[in-house]
């Protein structure tokens, strides 16, 4: 007898829906991160759910219209009983058949017992002979985490390098990239190293090329490194991703892991079952995202009619649907509005407050650092340049104040005479404004403020403190210019 065997979810795309075939010597195992296993019969098309142990447990025949086909009522695959290392031969089959048809081995078949059933299931298959099956709940509670003394996220020399061919030019250019093919080596990152403590948010920056989302999949185990050492919550994210998967979310602002074709709400469902959330444990959560993201209004929308922000809210709540340690966000209000922005700022500042959650955010938006991290790490051509406070790197690298003052109408400027304190030539000022740099180190902002009133009449004064854009585009402009 041939069997197909699906793991995965009853509904979604191809690539959220595996099957597997069952030949007559060999099973081949569904991932043990699937939401159940599946088992479909020619003949007979009724459910059998896996349980941890070993075991089978016949479950009422399905009907119609689950997996699109239809399923007849009949046999089942019989409950596996485990008989430990000793092979033993076994009943025949009801209605018939010798011990022969159904084989000897460690794992015996019963007989069918769903009603109706007037004949075996066929011939014994041999058993899987690799890790047991663990079903989902209790995957969800013990998500492959282990326990982290020192720091969740160790980076030690991290090094990744891409070939691309080079192209020959010439009439026999193509012959000879055939025949002696050369490649250019590009080292997209280049010795990196840092470590996170659980519960940081951390700024990872740098302009385009720099090696921000190449370092972010191999933290997350997409890519694997050419060199240098990882490790993720214990854990070598390449090596074991199906554990790491469990700790972690990932949000990248050009992709979505939601479903185009369904509502937002039957996505966040199919995430939940995927890491085995359960269900009340999921409604409180999604009730709960609901809430802070305002996801109300669309949550029984097609993804694919959603705007740019409300489908990064919805990405942003499947993410934090598992409740991951480490939450990796790749250019989250890339394109969106500043409501959306101020909302999706608000979302990751309460997760990371609330929940100790661990999140590395990688932006072009300088607003979304100063207004989240403490800390960043600034890299250039796959190095890292920086590693600390952001005050500190003000301080570093832009560590004068400014102090803007607003003359009265047809009022003169006469100076001030405090030491440290010039106009600032390089301001932009408007008419009746006068800009001034001191060193806060060396000056008090009050002895410039009594400065300025003693000697001028002021409608207006505002001091401009460095901002993080500015430090950032001071720093690769001397690089550049070096």
């Amino acid at each position: 007898m041939h069997h197909r065997r699906l793991a995965g979810l009853a509904f979604g795309g191809a690539e959220h829906q595996r099957a597997h075939h069952v030949g007559a010597d060999r099973a081949v195992p569904a991932p043990p991160f699937a939401a159940g296993r599946i088992v479909l019969c020619r003949v007979a098309g009724a459910q059998a759910d896996a349980v941890p142990g070993g075991e089978r447990v016949p479950q009422p025949p399905l009907g119609r219209g689950q997996f699109g086909v239809r399923q007849h009522q009949g046999t089942v695959p019989g409950r596996w009983a485990r008989d430990g290392a000793a092979a033993r031969k076994t009943d025949g089959p009801v209605g018939g058949g010798s011990a022969r048809q159904w084989g000897t081995g460690p794992l015996s078949p019963r007989p069918c017992t769903c009603p109706g059933s007037r004949r075996g299931h066929g011939p014994a298959r041999r058993p899987w002979r690799g890790p047991p099956f663990r079903s989902p709940v209790v995957a969800s509670q013990n998500r492959g985490s282990q326990v982290v003394s020192g720091p969740i996220i160790e980076v030690e020399g991290l090094a990744k390098e891409y070939r691309r061919p080079v192209r020959v030019e010439g009439p026999l250019g193509g012959l000879r990239s055939l025949l002696s093919p050369r490649h250019v080596t590009k080292r997209a990152v280049d010795g990196v190293s840092f470590a996170l403590a659980e519960g940081e948010l951390v700024g990872y920056l740098g302009p385009n090329g720099a090696g921000k989302s190449t370092t972010i999949k191999m933290l997350t185990g997409i890519l694997r490194p050419t060199a240098g050492l990882v490790r993720v919550a214990g854990l070598v994210p390449w090596r074991e991703r199906e554990r790491h998967a469990r700790n972690i979310g990932v949000v990248f602002g050009q992709r979505t892991q939601l479903w185009w074709d369904l509502p937002l709400r039957d996505s966040l469902e199919l995430i939940g079952r995927l890491y085995g959330v359960e269900r009340a444990r999921h409604r409180a959560t999604t009730a709960r995202f609901t809430e802070l993201l305002g996801l109300g209004p669309f949550l029984d929308t097609p993804v694919r009619q959603l705007s740019l922000g409300q489908r990064m809210r919805g990405d942003l709540a499947a993410a934090m649907l598992p409740e991951p340690r480490i939450l990796f966000l790749d250019e989250p209000t890339i394109g969106l509005d500043v409501v959306a922005k101020e909302r999706i700022r608000d979302f990751i500042a309460t997760r990371n407050r609330r929940d100790g959650t661990t999140i590395v955010l990688t932006t072009h938006d300088l607003d979304d650092v100063e207004r989240l991290c403490r800390r960043i790490v600034l890299i250039d051509d796959g190095r890292v340049l920086y590693d600390g406070d952001v005050a500190r790197l003000k301080e570093r690298y832009a560590p004068h104040r400014r102090l803007v003052v607003q003359l009265a109408d047809g009022a003169g400027w006469h100076g001030v005479r405090v030491p440290g304190v010039a106009r600032d030539d390089e301001a932009d000022d408007a008419p009746g404004q006068v800009t001034l740099r001191f060193d806060p180190a060396g000056t008090r902002v009050a002895d410039v403020i009594t400065a300025v009133l003693a000697r001028h009449e002021v409608t207006d004064l505002s001091l401009v403190e460095p901002g993080l854009e500015g430090v950032v585009h001071r720093i690769y402009a001397a690089r550049g210019a070096a």
